[in-house]
């Protein structure tokens, strides 16, 4: 099973801060970003995708 930490920034990805963990799904809604965890509760962050990392299982929003 592949779950995902999402981390959040606003000028520097290098200064990310984790905001949620487990992640196994999202949609993106206009500004926002649904994200479900395992458990399925969800966390609304404003902002974009900027990057998907995979190996390391990040998703990364800038703010």
């Amino acid at each position: 099973m592949c779950l995902s930490t999402v981390m959040q920034y606003t000028d520097d990805p290098e200064n990310a801060e984790e905001v949620c963990s487990n992640i196994s799904s999202f949609e993106v809604n206009g500004d926002s970003i649904t994200f479900t965890d395992l458990l399925g509760e969800e966390y609304v962050i404003e902002g974009s995708i900027s990057k998907v990392d995979f190996v390391k299982s990040r998703i990364y929003v800038a703010a």
